[in-house]
């Protein structure tokens, strides 16, 4: 089972972002019935993993004033990401972005649905951050109109912007607030 739960505060800064993010995590652990006092530990990519609890898996994001996060208990690996929402086709430097980074299916995707920006690049973003890469990969190494089998993408559009989800495609997912 995956956990989502998110947040829209106005707190702007880093640190207080992250910890709105550990505050998340801590709900999610109590809210399922897990111990809320985990140590935390980086890998070799700087991905953070719950101490001692293989069968836990958790991912953070945070963008402008909204903060998600998503725990799995048993379920694999997840990613998630969220961005605010843009409304029409990007102009300028997001465009230009657009033309680097997406597929050409995500392109064509673009052109149909001219509000896709946002999801396009939050799938990308979910999809790095589950495999424990990151961005370092490069948002062009994902397609997000062409993903394996073993993965599926949930998008949600919630107070102004898309959170968005990379789990295993049999986990139930819920939504907990």
């Amino acid at each position: 089972m995956i956990y989502l739960a998110y947040s829209k505060t106005n707190k702007r800064g880093r640190v207080e972002m992250s910890a709105e993010g550990r505050r998340l995590l801590s709900f999610l652990l109590e809210e399922t019935g897990e111990d809320i006092h985990v140590e935390l530990l980086k890998d070799k990519n700087g991905r953070p993993y719950i101490k001692g609890r293989k069968d836990l898996d958790f991912n953070i994001s945070h963008s402008n004033d909204m903060v998600a996060c998503a725990l799995s208990i048993g379920s694999g690996r997840v990613g998630i990401d969220t961005e605010p929402v843009m409304p029409t086709i990007p102009d300028g430097r997001r465009k230009k972005f657009a033309e680097r980074y997406f597929s050409r299916g995500e392109l064509e995707l673009l052109m149909k649905e001219p509000h896709s920006f946002s999801k396009i690049w939050t799938g990308k973003e979910a999809v790095l951050k589950r495999s424990g890469a990151g961005l370092s990969v490069g948002l062009s190494a994902v397609d997000t109109t062409a993903l394996p089998k073993k993965l599926k993408l949930v998008f949600l559009e919630r107070e102004g912007h898309f959170i968005t989800l990379c789990a295993d495609p049999e986990a139930e997912i819920n939504i907990v607030m």
